[in-house]
Parts: C-alpha cells; sequence; structure tokens
C-alpha cells in the first residue's frame, strides 16, 4: 500500500448520510476513516500502538523487498529496469511520508 489515501461511499455512524470517507494508511496500517460530509473520525481499535506495529509492518516489508524484486525482475526484466531508477529516488520520501502520518495520528490521539 503506501502512504495513500482511498475513497469509498459508506454509512457514516456521526451524520447517517451515505457520503465517501477517506481511507488513509501508512505502509499497510489503516491509520483511520474519515467522513467527507461531516468530518467524522473513526480509528481502528488496534490503534493503541500504532507506531511499534508501523515499525513491525515496515521490518515485514524490508525482509521481504529484495524476494519481491528479485519476483518482478524476474517476470519482467525491461520494465524492471526502466522503473528501478525512479523507485529508488522515491521510496525515501515514501517512507518519510508513512512515518510523517504516523507522528501525526500519534499526535492528534493525545489531543483527543
Amino acid at each position: 500500500m503506501s502512504n495513500e489515501v482511498l475513497r469509498a461511499p459508506l454509512l457514516c455512524s456521526a451524520c447517517g448520510q451515505t457520503a465517501q470517507h477517506r481511507f488513509v494508511y501508512a505502509g499497510r496500517l489503516l491509520t483511520h476513516t474519515e467522513c467527507e460530509n461531516c468530518g467524522h473520525v473513526v480509528h481502528p481499535a488496534n490503534q493503541a500502538d500504532l507506531p511499534r506495529e508501523y515499525a513491525l509492518d515496515l521490518k515485514q516489508r524490508l525482509r521481504t523487498k529484495p524476494r519481491r524484486l528479485a519476483r518482478r525482475a524476474f517476470k519482467h526484466p525491461l520494465k524492471f529496469l526502466a522503473a528501478l531508477p525512479k523507485a529508488i529516488f522515491r521510496q525515501p520520501a515514501k517512507l518519510i511520508s508513512e512515518y510523517r502520518t504516523v507522528r501525526r495520528e500519534e499526535r492528534d490521539k493525545t489531543e483527543r
């Protein structure tokens, strides 16, 4: 996943309307959903220790990265080589963005 924001229509528990909701992820972890109609934010119940969960997820992703890269290189060598320089430069910014999302969630949690 990465530091993505996905959208889907859901029934909001706060405003009772079926509205677009934003799903905010840090890596593969859902950090929160937000109703675009009323702004109601829902945090997952398992978010008690988001930095720890993120660190474990990142560790797993880093551990499996060589295998995933090898698989892509084997399946589509030319496409893999063409995309590699861009991916190498993009990865640090992606990880920084994910980390900032986790930090923002922790800060918001202490303010609640």
